[in-house]
């Protein structure tokens, strides 16, 4: 961003008069010295980030395998999870970035990925049973279903995000089909308010494929098939 700097010859008369005294040059001054101020705006970060748009993510099948599209393009991710060094990651070749959840530097982790050409695995916090949150409790699902959205809306038009990763290990011993149902219902909700990215989920283990099964819809990428006996438990 260009630095300019301009010296004026006036004569100040109170408060909130100001007498400048104008020449051939110090109209040119005045005009190159708003050029200056016109190029400093349009190279800010503020109105780099306000002009932002989402880039589209979809994932399309074609003869009955799965592909990642990024712009209309294919993508193949080749990244790392963690709050390093995006600029060492992207030198090692990588493409992409994964965090676990949202906070107060997730805006410059984002703008730091665009940067340096990577897309970010943006991760949506759930809370887990074993700290003590019910999927049972229908006013704590509705509260977290609410932080879920706000954070869908504060970034959904960032460039660098890739994909929406919701909830990390919060499956426990995977026994309870009330948290996979719960992560479906919250992926139906960020699709409709952000169709231009796709929705994953992170788990560590599925204890029991039934309740996977049970709580996630055909549209899971994963495949399960129950027997009748665990079906008519859901």
């Amino acid at each position: 961003m260009p630095v300019c700097l301009m010296i004026f010859n006036f004569k100040r008369e109170g408060l909130n008069s100001m007498n400048v005294t104008y020449s051939p040059r110090t109209g040119a001054a005045v005009l190159l010295w708003l050029f200056c101020l016109l190029a400093g705006v349009l190279h800010s970060p503020v109105l780099a980030q306000t002009d932002a748009k989402a880039v589209s993510v979809k994932l399309v099948e074609e003869s009955g395998n799965w592909k990642l599209l990024r712009d209309g393009k294919p993508y193949y991710v080749n990244g790392a999870g963690g709050s390093g060094s995006l600029e060492l990651l992207a030198a090692a070749g990588a493409n992409s970035n994964r965090n676990w959840g949202v906070g107060e530097g997730t805006r410059a982790r984002l703008d730091d990925a665009h940067e340096n050409g990577l897309t970010m695995a943006v991760g949506i916090w759930l809370e887990h049973e074993r700290h003590g949150f019910s999927y049972s409790d229908a006013d704590a699902l509705a509260k977290q279903s609410g932080k879920v959205l706000a954070q869908i809306k504060r970034f959904k038009d960032h460039p660098a995000v890739l994909v929406w990763g919701i909830g990390n290990e919060m499956e426990g011993v995977g026994d309870n089909p009330a948290i996979y149902q719960h992560i479906e219902q919250l992926a139906s909700l960020v699709k409709k308010e952000d169709p231009n990215h796709p929705v994953m989920t992170v788990i560590a283990r599925a204890a029991n494929e039934s309740n996977l099964a049970c709580g996630l819809s055909a549209r899971t990428s994963r495949s399960t098939t129950p027997s009748r006996q665990n079906e008519s438990t859901c």
